[in-house]
């Protein structure tokens, strides 16, 4: 499709190549892909800025050979003479060198996420992303972005963000667990591997591998995930970071988080204070997968709506007053995984930091039905996994919904 207005391209011609001496078209070509049955797996452009031509693109994980796992996707559209076609994707784009870096792509890539997921959050073009960060000496050709830089260009935009970083979380077992959460909450972020002067954003994970784990304990689920994909300027859409990629989980030493103002409780509190203590009171037995994740209360009741049976659990979680999100942690059986959940436990997001347990907002711990200090026993306790906020999709697999 030529020539089509790649607004991001155009953004940054009007404040940079088109002052060049250089002759650089301000036009892009469009290629879409189509795969059988004449299925939309979105598209990319390409613009005249060599040795970096790939710009903006949303492209489905069908588009590509992706190993199987769970994805951020959202849904875009693409207008081709006078049809509209829609794509699940995440938003991709390799960097120009002089205008964006990979630090600027990474939150570029995050902000249109967000931007064509959620109405609240305005659409930013790479210019004005770059327009965002501070600088006591001149801007172009780009230098990059610090951390704290991307950190301040999330609080423009209207995030409240959050920086780990690995040295301080002193804990290399839950810096990875923090990474898995975040993901499995349905918030991509900004991860920096300061070692290789790289930013990349995270935006999945792949296929969680449980057949081999024979550990008689309680093992987090981020211990059973080799690799999260990511959007790399310097490789394809969906890259791995971890096995068989060109960067290590190891090699993600700072992660930058745009959260949601009232997401206040930190991940870090929940898992060194509170689920020590939630696992000594309760669970009757170590043997158990552990997710921790974040969802909205609304997303939750209509999940519960939908999968529970028990008149008296289902009616008190629809009925109950919850802040708009809230944290999740279920304990699900080694040997009953993924199908049934052992017991789950629902946290305020918004509670005070040394709350403790009182943080907890009711409890199901097998057919033991905990909240405001009283217990009731459950006539059918079954319920599966949470699924919400992830696609699970890939190379030879059909797209769904995960958790």
């Amino acid at each position: 499709e030529y020539p089509y207005v790649d607004k991001d391209f155009r953004s940054t011609y009007y404040s940079d190549f088109s002052k060049r001496h250089q002759n650089i078209n301000r036009n892009s070509f469009r290629i879409h892909i189509f795969g059988e049955n004449e299925d939309y797996y979105g598209f990319f452009t390409l613009r005249n800025t060599p040795p970096f031509n790939l710009g903006r693109g949303y492209l489905n994980p069908k588009a590509l050979t992706v190993d199987p796992g769970h994805f951020l996707l959202t849904k875009f559209d693409a207008h081709i003479l006078g049809k509209t076609f829609t794509v699940d994707a995440f938003p991709w784009m390799q960097q120009d060198a002089n205008i964006s870096r990979c630090a600027q792509v990474s939150i570029w890539a995050i902000a249109r996420y967000y931007s064509g997921r959620y109405s609240i959050y305005a659409e930013h073009t790479i210019q004005q992303i770059f327009d965002l960060a501070s600088s006591h000496t001149r801007k172009i050709p780009s230098k990059g972005l610090t951390i704290e830089n991307i950190s301040s260009i999330f609080s423009f935009m209207g995030f409240s963000p959050e920086i780990y970083f690995s040295e301080i979380v002193n804990d290399r077992k839950i810096f990875n667990e923090l990474i898995y959460v975040f993901i499995e909450s349905g918030i991509p972020f900004v991860a920096g591997l300061r070692a290789k002067r790289h930013a990349i954003a995270i935006t999945g994970h792949l296929k969680i591998e449980h057949e081999m784990d024979d550990t008689d304990c309680i093992t987090p689920v981020s211990d059973l995930i080799k690799g999260y994909f990511s959007v790399d300027d310097n490789f394809l859409p969906y890259s791995i970071v971890g096995s068989r990629g060109k960067h290590s989980i190891g090699d993600i030493d700072a992660v930058i988080v745009p959260l949601y103002e009232k997401m206040y409780m930190d991940v870090l509190t929940l898992l060194n204070r509170v689920l020590p203590e939630i696992e000594t009171l309760f669970l009757p037995h170590k043997k158990m997968y552990r997710r921790v994740f974040m969802t909205s209360s609304t997303s939750f009741k209509r999940f519960i709506f939908e999968n529970i049976s028990d008149e008296h659990y289902r009616s008190y979680l629809l009925l109950e007053q919850m802040p708009k999100f809230i944290w999740i942690v279920e304990y699900i059986a080694k040997d009953d995984y993924p199908n049934q959940v052992h017991s789950r436990f629902l946290f305020d997001a918004t509670a005070l930091k040394y709350a403790g347990i009182a943080m907890m907002i009711s409890a199901r711990v097998g057919d033991l039905f905990i909240h405001n200090g009283k217990s009731a026993t459950l006539t059918n306790f079954q319920e599966p996994m949470y699924k919400n906020n992830l696609r699970e999709a890939g190379y030879g697999m059909d797209e769904g919904s995960s958790g």
